[in-house]
């Protein structure tokens, strides 16, 4: 399949808390790191996305970025999303993952 575009957000979440201290503000702190993402590929009817990246499934991600680095990890596979073009362009699906464990970003 032809991988037209993906896209990854990774990070820390944050949880406010109340505390005394800063002059009754609200005060922050990192928690664990977490992410989602998306791949949009082409439809390809003899190479079906849906049995490569099947929903549920758990694969390793190695997604170049343009400048070179690479942002790797694993990702749990969601719902696919088929967009089909009536003007006869290419159909192109949607995957998206919720991230499984650590993930490698570029520096």
């Amino acid at each position: 399949n032809e991988l037209r575009e993906w896209s990854l957000e990774y990070g820390s979440n944050i949880h406010e808390y109340a505390s005394r201290a800063g002059s009754g503000s609200m005060q922050t702190i990192a928690g664990v790191n977490s992410g989602s993402g998306r791949i949009v590929v082409n439809y390809d009817d003899t190479d079906r996305i849906a049995e490569i990246l099947s929903p549920g499934a758990l694969v390793t991600f190695s997604l170049k970025c343009t400048s070179g680095g690479i942002c790797a990890g694993s990702g749990r596979i969601g719902k696919h999303s088929y967009n089909p073009k009536l003007s006869g362009e290419e159909q192109q699906v949607t995957v998206p993952f919720t991230c499984h464990g650590a993930w490698t970003l570029p520096t």
